[in-house]
C-alpha cells in the first residue's frame, strides 16, 4: 500500500464521524470503505492491476497545447499548468506520485479529489489530494463537497466545484461496489491458503479406535493430535497410531478442491474487473510470444486510453480558465509501438517508396 499509505490511514476520529446522521442520509458516491479497500489491495493480483493502471497513467507525458484554430495547435510550455502537471503539483509530491494516487483513488473509490489552492502560478497554483473517504458530494442546496478536515478536528468544510479537482471513476462508482462478492472469494482463498500452510498443510480427519479408550489415553491422543495439527515439539513428525487405531480424512484435498485452478481463475476475474490483460498480472498461460505485443497495444487502447481521456477532460473542466484556447493531451505513442519486425518492415517500405 505504499502508493496509498500517505492518505489511506485508519483514523478513530473518522470512524466516529462516519456514523454522523449527515453521512448516513446525505448523498454519497459509493459504499466502499477503508477496510474494504485495504482488504482488496491485499490481494496480489488486484494490487498489481490497480498500481499497473495508476503507474502507467502517471508516467505518460501530459502536455498543455494551445488551439490555433485552422492553423492546428502548438505546445504551450509557458502555461502554468505545464509545470504543475509535469513536475510538482504540491509541496510534497512529484507529478507522477500525484497522478498515480488520484488514478488509484478513482479505481478503488468513487473519485480521486484534490483541493485547488491559488498562488504565484495563478488561481491554480497547487493541488493537494484529499482522502476521498472524508469527502461526500452534495447536490443541495448547491452543488458542493463536504470535507471532514482532520486538521480541524474533523470539522466539516464545504468546498465548491471551482475549489476542487475531481477525477471520477467508471459509472461514478468504485469497482469495489460491483466486485465485492468476486473479491470476497479471492480473500477467502487467500485466508484458506494462509490457514493451510500455518498448520503444516495437514488436513482434518477422524481417528478410529477399535475399543473404548480410557480417559488418560484419550487425553494423550488429544495432546498428540493438537501438536500434530498446530505445532509444538512434535510438529512435523509422523503420527504414531497404536492399538489398531486408523486415520480417515474427512476434508477435501487441494486436488479435489481444484485449489490452484481456483487461484488462477481468480486472476482472470480480477483482470476482467479492471479490464487488464491477464499477462499484465503475470498470468501467461494464454499468452504467446506472437501475440503478447499486440495484447499490450490492446491494453493501451482498451484500458489506458479511457483513463487518459478522463484526466484530460477533468483537467479541462476544473483547472483551465481559458477553455477555448488551451487543453491537455497525453502522449501515448511510446506505448503503442508495434513489434520490432513490423516497425522494420514499415521503415523499409517508407524508405523504398517514400514516407
Amino acid at each position: 500500500m505504499g502508493l496509498l499509505a500517505p492518505v489511506l490511514r485508519a483514523d478513530a476520529a473518522y470512524s466516529r464521524a462516519s456514523n454522523d446522521s449527515y453521512y448516513r442520509t446525505g448523498p454519497q458516491y459509493g459504499s466502499a470503505d477503508l477496510a474494504a479497500a485495504d482488504g482488496a489491495m491485499a490481494i496480489p493480483a488486484f494490487y498489481d492491476g490497480v498500481t499497473l493502471i495508476a503507474e502507467d497513467i502517471g508516467k505518460v507525458p501530459l502536455q498543455v497545447f494551445e488551439d490555433l484554430g485552422n492553423r492546428g495547435r502548438r505546445p504551450a510550455p509557458q502555461h502554468p499548468l505545464e509545470d504543475l502537471l509535469k513536475q510538482a503539483p504540491n509541496a510534497y509530491q512529484t507529478a507522477i506520485e500525484f497522478r498515480e494516487m488520484l488514478t488509484a483513488f478513482a479505481i478503488i473509490r468513487p473519485f480521486g479529489i484534490a483541493e485547488i489552492l491559488p498562488g504565484p502560478r495563478g488561481v491554480v497554483d497547487s493541488l493537494y489530494p484529499l482522502n476521498p473517504d472524508l469527502v461526500r458530494e452534495r447536490t443541495k442546496p448547491t452543488h458542493s463537497f463536504a470535507y471532514r478536515d482532520p486538521k480541524l478536528d474533523m470539522q466539516e468544510r464545504v468546498l465548491m466545484p471551482d475549489e476542487v479537482f475531481v477525477l471520477r471513476g467508471k459509472l461514478g462508482r468504485s469497482v469495489l461496489d460491483f466486485a465485492a462478492r468476486s473479491l470476497g472469494v479471492e480473500m477467502a482463498t487467500e485466508q484458506y491458503a494462509s490457514d493451510l500452510f500455518a498448520r503444516g498443510a495437514r488436513f482434518q480427519g477422524v481417528l478410529t479406535h477399535p475399543k473404548t479408550a480410557s480417559d488418560p489415553v484419550r487425553a494423550g491422543l488429544r495432546k498428540a493430535l493438537d501438536e500434530y495439527q498446530a505445532g509444538g515439539s512434535r510438529a512435523g513428525r509422523p503420527l504414531l497410531l497404536e492399538e489398531g487405531m486408523t486415520w480417515s480424512s474427512v476434508s477435501l484435498s487441494n486436488r479435489d478442491a481444484e485449489f490452484l485452478a481456483t487461484r488462477k481463475f481468480g486472476i482472470q476475474q480480477i483482470a476482467r474487473w479492471l479490464r487488464v490483460p491477464p499477462h499484465k498480472l503475470a498470468d501467461l498461460d494464454d499468452s504467446k510470444r506472437s501475440n503478447i505485443e499486440q495484447e499490450s497495444i490492446n491494453y493501451v487502447t482498451d484500458t489506458l486510453l479511457s483513463w487518459a481521456v478522463r484526466w484530460e477532460q477533468a483537467v479541462w473542466r476544473d483547472l483551465i480558465v481559458a477553455k477555448s484556447r488551451f487543453y491537455v493531451r497525453h502522449n501515448l505513442d511510446g506505448l503503442l509501438r508495434g513489434d520490432f519486425q513490423a516497425r522494420s518492415a514499415g521503415y523499409a517500405s517508407a524508405i523504398q517508396w517514400g514516407w
